[in-house]
């Protein structure tokens, strides 16, 4: 049985990311002129678009797996709360300072990646102007050296 749930879990998670990923990947296709290539600002919305799809995985991950506990923890609570009223009430307010961290974590580190995404795509760019093949044969026909390309 767990292997059937870690199954639906997978794939739904694919089929959540594939369409946030495909809804993004027609906005910018649909975008009606190049200004989104020419100014940093959209870019670094695209950048953030693209760090998002990529959590959102773990985030409907973190939603079914949280609606499964739940649903699972029902029949705990109700047996732990016929044996006494207290035990609930215990579970739920140690739980509590867990769930405020990780909410705390979440929001800083967004902030973080928010304010770097510049920086991320310019990194993503160098990287690609150094492994990618296209750039590479650019540069060889042009007699440049990646040190001259980084210093454009």
């Amino acid at each position: 049985m767990n292997g059937i749930t870690n199954f639906v879990f997978s794939s739904l998670c694919d089929r959540v990311q594939g369409f946030a990923q495909s809804i993004v990947l027609n906005k910018i296709a649909n975008f009606t002129d190049i200004a989104l290539f020419e100014t940093p600002e959209l870019l670094n919305l695209v950048q953030l678009a693209e760090t998002g799809i990529e959590r959102l995985k773990e985030l409907s991950l973190l939603v079914i797996t949280t609606l499964h506990g739940f649903f699972l923890l029902i029949p705990a609570i109700l047996l732990s709360g016929s044996i006494a009223w207290w035990i609930p009430l215990i579970l739920f307010t140690s739980a509590t300072p867990a769930i405020y961290v990780e909410l705390t974590y979440r929001k800083k580190s967004w902030k973080v990646e928010e304010t770097q995404a510049s920086l991320v795509r310019q990194m993503n760019l160098y990287r690609d102007i150094l492994v990618g093949e296209a750039y590479f044969d650019v540069m060889a026909g042009m007699d440049l050296d990646w040190h001259d390309v980084l210093l454009l």
